[in-house]
């Protein structure tokens, strides 16, 4: 069936797609500078009402530099009221579509409603929301991915026309998409949506009306569109003849990887780490690993595991830090291993409980439970919906589509919890909804051999009562030097005044279906509860006005312990008194209740939770870093109390060595002068003196000597200036234009990545398909594909492509660092162990920041050499490097051998010869 048809039968034939240009975010204080309302007509453009809109202020500079919309281009432009009347004339009882329709009809509305006028459609529909329900496999969901991804014009992204033509033919994309897919997505969709005003409800009613009566394009072709992994890789008819081997049968050069591992070569330092990675595990010690770049280390613990493993009868447990070594050590390494050895193992790839949809939930919503839950939350709803027909693994994970602001305040609704093994249990007992994949997975677990996690769950299950995962495992923690990271985050309790009042609002929707005796008393305290709370949190907002003021987005951090927060509002004794009453209150109407209410359990448990984070932040003999977040988000300002139990070796002694007696501890980047010292200053393995921890260093079998050259900038120049941007963009421009080579531009802040790449279009005259950006237009995987497959692009990035990045050969052979990588000595962390080191007598700088950002550079620098048959250069432009005391610290950590320059041309031949 064509298209044309297709639009025809759900009703939109014909639509307008529309897009405004403001000067603003915030319909109340900014104005419209441009509107564009695109007619289609059988799926085909058909007419326009475009024009330039003046303002009755100027133009702001920044929306000038998103738009390139200037304040003489408006100048003689009509006035919004000039325009309006034609644009309701040109819309009139049509179908409305925009990319995000909510800010563009705010902005309509409000000049309408202030001109006394009338708007009148016949429905409207959001491609944002469409596409993040239908196309939720998606990396981003803005307006410029998608163009991109529909291989759609975007030349002129963040100009009206343009950009409204392009909303339109995407809608007709997702429509495309959305007519083969199954009935009954749509029949729950309706069901969740009934006697609501939500966009798209015009578009989902006549789906479900059309496919229904259309049963042969119920042909949906998962596969073409999502990969659907799995979380499990089993090989039943694998054999043991390798496991009785020792270590060294595996890894000789006629030995079982030789004959049967594609690509293996023998390297005498992973033969050596494998051996003692199973001597470790037999003398039940705890083993410290520095493993250099392309040592092979993932192979080197799966062979030593799994022999002693096998030996022993016990599960083997691989943590990691990242996503990418977790996808690759479950997706290839292991497979690989499994497969071309043909060895009898399973493993499973398992996450924290709250990361599983529970379809008991989800279908307990569509029947009954979405009553309870407002508009926004029914979108994202939707999209659950969506995907939970096509997910194997019920991973949350899979689906890129939910808001993440949003998902924390609904995801507990459908994700596993204890009550699916009581309370739930009771009110939903359809045989169709046993489909919960976590209980799936935890049952693959007991026959499983290898389990991947992160290091996150690994955290969280050590530190819960009741843990998941098998004790007396084999345990492997990699990427070992961010395992810190995750200690902080499990012994992080954060609370947001939003999130407080959002939770104490929802009880009102509960509690109101109810109607029992007890309704008027639990409602007075709730009230009142509300109301305190309120007034507190407007009284501590106003009392940092100067933060706010200050704060032009983003969020900013402040140490602040429970006396200040009183000091400044926060009566956090009232709030635990009224909170207790309320949690008085609910238990009794729970038990004077016979029908089980699974949403006030939940709701209870969540001010249990509340209530616990409030009391540790009030007592005063915990060892306790208490701070505030201060946000500004869309002019709404907020704040978020935080609160980190920093004794660690409280939780290596009584949580780590607790649950594993002994374990692999690896990463590339542990060392500082060959001496592991600092890392034992934030991990404090060595805390009980009856544990054996050994440290070793297994050096890379890379010759950097002979592969690698450093190259650092010596010249008196303020790298804070403008000056200093300039003269590095002009570097890369020059090495890149001539030498026609990729280059990877590694910068410590977005603020550089715009800066630099800004000066490379602008006066560098870099072609902008050249240069690859970090920024929300590409996810990292597609900016990594678009960098592959180009000729010389330059790729500007930052934060996430520090580490896990492998790009061999000639895909990365110069390498751009622009600053030291220092740590935010503001953050709260770091400013309390400054403190405590200032307060020791130490020096924070050199005790902390300093080696802190030696790990984080070498991180970097390892992305560079990735092979033995690699060949690259490192361009470090921070002078500081050559000019300061301790710059000479860091360089003796990189290299040897130093070749310093001030002006690039003093290199760039000694470079081109290297190269090649």
């Amino acid at each position: 069936m064509n298209i044309e048809k297709i639009l025809n039968e759900v009703g939109f034939n014909e639509f307008i797609s529309f897009d405004l240009e403001t000067t603003g975010l915030n319909s109340n204080d900014n104005e419209i500078i441009e509107i564009s309302a695109v007619k289609f007509k059988n799926g085909k453009y058909h007419s326009d009402l475009s024009t330039l809109v003046k303002p009755k202020n100027e133009i702001p500079k920044h929306i000038t530099k998103i738009t390139n919309i200037t304040n003489s281009m408006v100048s003689k432009a009509p006035s919004i009221d000039d325009v309006l009347d034609d644009f309701i004339d040109f819309t009139k009882d049509n179908n409305l579509i925009a990319h995000n329709i909510d800010f563009d009809l705010g902005f309509i509305n409000k000049v309408i409603n202030n001109a006394g006028k009338k708007l009148n459609f016949n429905s409207t529909s959001d491609t944002l929301s469409l596409s993040r329900s239908f196309l939720f496999y998606l990396d981003k969901f803005n307006l410029e991915y998608l163009s991109n991804h529909f291989h759609l014009n975007h030349d002129n992204a963040h100009r009206a026309t343009p950009d409204a033509i392009n909303t339109g033919k995407i809608f007709i994309l997702i429509i495309q998409h959305m007519v083969k897919m199954p009935v009954q997505i749509f029949n729950n969709i309706n069901q969740i949506c009934q006697n609501r005003e939500l966009h798209n409800n015009f578009l989902y009613k006549n789906m479900n009306f059309f496919i229904g009566n259309n049963p042969d394009l119920d042909n949906y072709e998962k596969i073409n569109f999502f990969l659907i992994r799995d979380n499990v890789k089993e090989n039943k008819n694998g054999n043991e003849k390798y496991f009785n081997q020792n270590i060294n049968s595996w890894f000789k050069l006629d030995g079982a990887l030789s004959k049967n591992w594609k690509n293996y070569s023998y390297r005498e330092a992973q033969d050596s780490f494998s051996n003692d990675i199973y001597d470790n595990f037999c003398s039940k010690s705890i083993l410290v690993a520095e493993a250099g770049a392309g040592l092979g280390k993932s192979l080197a613990y799966l062979v030593a595991s799994i022999k002693y493993a096998k030996e022993h009868n016990k599960k083997i447990i691989i943590s990691t830090y990242t996503k990418t070594l977790q996808e690759q050590l479950f997706y290839k390494d292991i497979p690989s291993l499994i497969d071309d050895l043909n060895l009898d193992i399973k493993a499973i790839i398992l996450k924290g409980k709250n990361n599983y949809i529970s379809k008991k939930k989800l279908y307990k919503l569509i029947s009954n439970d979405h009553l309870f839950m407002s508009d926004k939350d029914i979108i994202e709803c939707i999209t659950l919906t969506v995907w939970s027909y096509f997910t194997k693994t019920g991973d949350v994970e899979e689906c890129n589509g939910l808001n993440r602001y949003s998902l924390d305040s609904i995801w507990n609704k459908f994700s596993y919890s204890d009550y699916d093994n009581s309370a739930l249990g009771d009110i939903v007992s359809s045989n169709k909804l046993n489909n919960d994949y976590y209980h799936k997975i935890i049952n693959d677990m007991d026959n499983s051999d290898i389990i991947v996690v992160n290091h996150s769950l690994l955290c969280i299950d050590m530190n819960a009562k009741k843990s998941i995962l098998p004790k007396n495992s084999v345990l492997i923690i990699d990427e070992g030097h961010n395992f810190i990271n995750s200690m902080k985050n499990v012994l992080t309790s954060s609370i947001s005044n939003h999130g407080i009042l959002k939770l104490l609002k929802s009880i009102n929707v509960v509690i109101d279906s109810l109607r029992s005796d007890d309704y008027i008393k639990i409602n007075n305290i709730l009230t009142q509860t509300i109301k305190d709370c309120r007034k507190m949190f407007e009284y501590f907002i106003a009392n940092f006005d100067d933060v706010y003021e200050n704060l032009k987005f983003g969020q900013s951090d402040r140490l602040m312990d429970y006396q200040e927060l009183e000091l400044n509002g926060l009566n956090i004794d009232q709030m635990l008194y009224n909170l207790n009453q309320l949690i008085e209150q609910i238990d009794t109407l729970l038990n004077s209740n016979n029908k089980k209410h699974f949403f006030l359990q939940l709701i209870q448990s969540q001010l249990k939770d509340l209530i616990i984070v409030l009391q540790k932040m009030t007592n005063k003999d915990l060892d306790i870093i208490r701070w505030i977040t201060f946000t500004k988000h869309s002019q709404l300002n907020s704040f978020k109390i935080n609160i980190l139990e920093s004794d660690f070796k409280k939780f290596i002694k009584e949580t780590l060595f607790k649950n594993y007696k002994s374990f692999l501890m690896c990463s590339a980047t542990y060392t500082i002068n060959n001496s592991f010292d600092y890392f034992f200053t934030k991990i404090p393995l060595k805390c009980d003196e009856n544990i054996n921890v050994k440290t070793n260093i297994y050096k890379s079998p890379f010759l950097y000597s002979e592969q690698a050259k450093y190259y650092f900038f010596n010249k008196s120049i303020d790298i804070n200036s403008s000056d200093y941007i300039n003269e590095v963009a002009s570097q890369i421009s020059k090495i890149n234009k001539s030498l026609q080579k990729k280059v990877l531009v590694l910068c410590t802040s977005y603020k550089q990545v715009n800066a630099i790449s800004n000066s490379l279009f602008n006066n560098h005259s870099i072609d902008k398909n050249e240069i690859l950006i970090q920024t929300s237009k590409f996810s990292k995987k597609k900016l990594l594909e678009r960098y592959i497959a180009s000729k010389s692009s330059i790729l500007v990035a930052t934060s996430t492509f520090w580490e896990g990045v492998d790009l061999p050969g000639d895909l990365l052979e110069i390498l751009f660092i622009l600053r030291i990588p220092f740590g935010n000595p503001s953050n709260p962390y770091n400013l309390h162990f400054s403190n405590q080191i200032e307060s020791y007598g130490g020096n924070s700088f050199y005790d902390m920041q300093l080696p802190e950002s030696i790990l984080k550079l070498k991180q970097g620098v390892g992305r560079l050499i990735r092979s033995d048959k690699d060949s690259g250069v490192c361009i470090l432009t921070d002078p500081r490097l050559s000019n300061s005391r301790y710059g000479k610290y860091i360089i003796d950590e990189l290299t040897s051998n130093p070749e310093f320059y001030s002006h690039i041309d003093e290199i760039f031949n000694d470079i081109d010869n290297f190269l090649g």
